[in-house]
């Protein structure tokens, strides 16, 4: 089956919390990109629901990543990103490009329009 994805995924264990409906819920990153995330989360949030994914790095700088829910399996959710400051964006950057395997591939996607497609 070939790859649909059109950004570069990595896999990551991030801990993080998950921001739905006013409540916060631990989750953990499974892979990450420039567009979304899967996370191990539970309970799990309803589909199509807006949230927000803060992942701390340091004590002062943590990445707040505002979207909604797009899938939801047994044991966990999907989040397509629609917005974030430029900070975090310039880290989530650095995070994917360091650690996928085609650093030259992220940098072509990262001259995109960061929310299309």
């Amino acid at each position: 089956m070939p790859n649909r994805r059109k950004r570069s995924r990595i896999r990551g264990s991030y801990e993080c919390s998950l921001e739905v409906m006013g409540k916060l819920w631990p989750c953990t990153t499974l892979d990450i990109s420039m567009k979304g995330a899967r996370i191990d989360v539970s309970p799990l949030p309803p589909l199509r629901e807006e949230c927000v994914l803060h992942i701390p790095l340091t004590d002062e700088v943590q990445l707040t990543l505002e979207g909604a829910i797009v899938r939801v399996g047994t044991d966990e959710a999907a989040m397509d990103f629609s917005g974030m400051d430029e900070e975090t964006y310039a880290h989530l950057l650095n995070m994917v490009r360091l650690r996928a395997e085609n650093a030259d591939m992220v940098e072509r996607e990262a001259v995109e329009e960061p929310f299309e497609g």
